[in-house]
């Protein structure tokens, strides 16, 4: 015998009431997170923890050290932060459970973009500088992206290097194809390129 339609339109909004008043529960425990509740989560992760175990230290530790070789083939310390990255990266696929360090970063990454394009600003007189688009890159140098070089350009374009290269025996240069490098004195890219110093990234 079929139920009458009131009966069917009753018992949905019933379902759909309990369901609401469920949700509003739910919601108002998450919010307002009751003191006992707070209490019975953390003894149950208490519970767990002690259910796993702890696993035995290894009693292996390594120290990377970054010293004189290290900063005469890196640069001089602090090194950038992307640097930095790769380096813990490195680490931790060598298998490390934990990573220490003993130095901070209380300063600003001076070799960040957004330091290189102020400092850049303020050596060009201008107010912003900002990266170009690999679009407009590749029209004016005839050259893609990834391979780009200042020498040969479709059209002549302003060159300017960091006045700390010029201290270096000897610089790798982007040749006009990715993975091609050219290795030039920077005295000598200055002069053929009539580069201009400036001082960025400091």
């Amino acid at each position: 015998m079929s139920q009458p339609p009131s009966s069917k339109y009753n018992r949905g909004l019933f379902i759909a009431l309990i369901g609401l008043l469920l949700t509003i529960t739910m919601a108002a425990i998450y919010i307002w997170q009751p003191t006992f509740l707070v209490f019975l989560n953390h003894k149950t992760y208490d519970t767990l923890l002690r259910l796993v175990g702890q696993a035995r230290p290894s009693g292996q530790v390594a120290i990377v050290d970054v010293d004189e070789s290290s900063v005469a083939r890196y640069g001089q310390w602090p090194w950038p932060h992307y640097r930095l990255a790769r380096l813990f990266s490195a680490i931790n696929e060598l298998g490390a459970a934990s990573v220490a360090v003993d130095f901070l970063l209380s300063e600003p990454d001076r070799t960040s973009l957004s330091v290189i394009q102020q400092d850049m600003a303020r050596e060009l007189g201008v107010k912003t500088v900002s990266p170009c688009d690999p679009a407009v890159a590749q029209k004016h140098t005839g050259y893609l992206v990834g391979g780009i070089s200042p020498f040969g350009t479709r059209k002549r374009l302003p060159v300017m290097m960091q006045v700390r290269i010029l201290d270096l025996q000897c610089i790798y240069i982007n040749a006009g194809r990715r993975g091609l490098l050219a290795e030039l004195d920077p005295k000598e890219l200055k002069r053929v390129l009539d580069a201009k110093p400036v001082k960025a990234a400091r």
